[in-house]
């Protein structure tokens, strides 16, 4: 599956993810909670010793981290159906949510220009605004107003 999301890893190891528009059919096919899902997986993992993208997770975790509940963050079958995620689930001693590594199969960038280009700043232009209120230049004939003193 052609998901059109990259891990780009800068210098510091910070990720962030570059989505192209091939997403679209991913997004429509993974759904709603699977797309988040593998977004957390994404942005929370690291290269391992091996090279690959490994998040230290579980269904309870990424619940949280996403405000649903563990029965709908158990969307990885999603994932894993599609290729998208491979599981190595742990246990801890009666834990049934301990900690588990999942490999994130997305193509991984890194970034090594941690810093942009800076861009020419111009200054804001404001409108001036003074204190003075603009009137119309007094007549030679002056035209009597409304509340005028009659002459």
């Amino acid at each position: 599956m052609i998901v059109g999301v990259t891990i780009v890893v800068d210098a510091d190891g910070k990720a962030e993810l570059a989505v192209g528009t091939q997403s679209l059919d991913a997004r429509r096919d993974l759904g709603v909670v699977g797309w988040s899902v593998l977004e957390v997986l994404a942005l929370g993992g690291s290269l391992d010793g091996s090279g690959r993208w490994v998040a230290h997770s579980n269904v309870r975790e990424i619940g949280q981290r996403l405000g649903i509940g563990k029965d709908r963050a158990a969307a990885l079958t999603v994932l894993r159906g599609a290729g998208l995620v491979v599981a190595q689930v742990g246990r801890d001693r009666g834990s049934r949510f301990a900690p588990s590594c999942y490999e994130v199969r997305l193509p991984v960038s890194h970034h090594t220009d941690t810093v942009p280009p800076a861009l020419p700043v111009e200054p804001e232009v404001r409108p001036r605004v003074s204190g003075r209120v603009h009137r119309r230049p007094p007549t030679a004939d002056p035209v009597p107003k409304l509340f005028d003193e009659p002459a």
